[in-house]
């Protein structure tokens, strides 16, 4: 049974309280069109680039995050979120690129930065979610088709960037130039771990070899305290995260889950929540709780005293309406060659809330106790 505080707060009650503070901000949010988690960087042309505005912004990735956890909302019974999605999910397939082979990138109106792997996995993963059969096919099978017919390597994983590798036009060549000289090459652990989770989903029989394959390719990326590195992303709790999610649903006898699931565990401070150095932070204790729950593991007891304990952490984190913005996404330069001169970051309140929220209905889920949020949250007015 979940555990009670001395005030007689059990795991559910936190768990929805939070739930429906974070509901509340996102919908309030959806009036201005997330404003607030767009990524806005400056690609200057003495720099080598050619977009015709310096100053890129970028929010595909954090949208089709948001648009997740407004689905996992709308399972709960709040059944008045189809337009906000619809907004989303169209907001979505607009921003795919016009040139090429189509597909996502995270800056999309960058000549210079291909499609990529993990946007297209987010933004299939919403699809699937969201039963747009038409529009995967259509928006979503010929870049996978690139990526798996291009970008398998020989370990078992797959490149992040979807680029062919025969008949390039003008701007695909410029990008394998700047994939050589900027990007980096290779699979990277996080990325493969979403795009099998979308495979999954999507169709697991059709893309069993590729998941088996990908699958071997994670565990042999495991670390030896069981977490998962992050190429994009600060920390090792989103990377571990997300193996966690696709081991769960796709190899549940796994070792490497109880690996993981003890390093999550280890690595929780006596304050409850979890953080990149030795300060916790809401978005990496939303993260990890994220991934102790999505391991469905049985090392994983949610009436455990740590549980309860990251709950009231993120109850004491939150402030009037969100949580704070933390470093989220990085951008490493000169990784491709090897030498790391500069770590570029994002983070905003609104993923951080997302992912509160995500974690919140969770574990609300596998506590058998899913919460009637529209009780308590007011849709915005149109």
């Amino acid at each position: 049974m979940p555990q009670i505080t001395a005030s007689g707060t059990t795991a559910q009650a936190l768990s929805k309280q939070l739930a429906q503070k974070g509901l509340s901000y996102l919908l309030g949010a959806s009036q201005n069109g997330f404003q607030e988690a767009k990524h806005t960087m400056h690609f200057p042309r003495e720099q080598g680039f050619s977009a015709a505005q310096a100053e890129q912004c970028g929010d595909v990735f954090q949208r089709a995050l948001i648009a997740d956890v407004l689905l996992d909302v709308q399972e709960t019974g709040f059944d008045t979120l189809q337009p906000i999605l619809n907004h989303e999910i169209d907001y979505l397939l607009s921003c795919q690129r016009s040139t090429g082979i189509g597909g996502w990138s995270y800056f999309p109106n960058l000549p210079e930065l291909p499609p990529d792997a993990d946007d297209l996995a987010q933004v299939m993963q919403v699809l699937i979610r969201s039963q747009r059969w038409t529009d995967l096919q259509r928006f979503c099978e010929r870049p996978l088709s690139i990526l798996l017919q291009d970008g398998r390597t020989s370990d078992g994983g797959l490149e992040t960037w979807i680029v062919p590798t025969a008949e390039r036009t003008i701007e695909q060549q410029l990008q394998g130039v700047w994939i050589e000289q900027a990007w980096g090459k290779g699979a990277d652990p996080e990325v493969v771990a979403n795009l099998l989770y979308a495979l999954s989903l999507y169709n697991p029989k059709r893309f069993a070899d590729i998941i088996h394959e990908g699958i071997q390719y994670l565990e042999a990326q495991q670390q030896g305290d069981g977490s998962w590195n992050s190429t994009w992303y600060h920390g090792q709790y989103y990377g571990t995260y997300v193996c966690l999610r696709l081991l769960a649903i796709a190899c549940p006898d796994s070792p490497a889950i109880a690996r993981a699931v003890r390093f999550l565990f280890a690595a929780q401070s006596a304050d409850g929540g979890w953080g990149l150095s030795n300060t916790s932070d809401p978005l990496t204790s939303a993260i990890a709780l994220l991934g102790l729950v999505m391991s469905r593991s049985n090392l994983v007891n949610l009436g455990d005293p740590l549980i309860l304990k990251a709950l009231q952490y993120l109850q004491q984190q939150a402030n009037d309406q969100s949580w704070e913005s933390c470093p989220f996404i990085q951008m490493q330069l000169g990784r491709a060659s090897g030498q790391v001169r500069q770590v570029l970051s994002y983070g905003s309140h609104t993923i951080t809330t997302t992912f509160v929220l995500k974690a919140m209905l969770l574990l609300l889920q596998q506590l058998d106790a899913i919460p009637h949020l529209y009780n308590a949250v007011e849709m915005p007015k149109p």
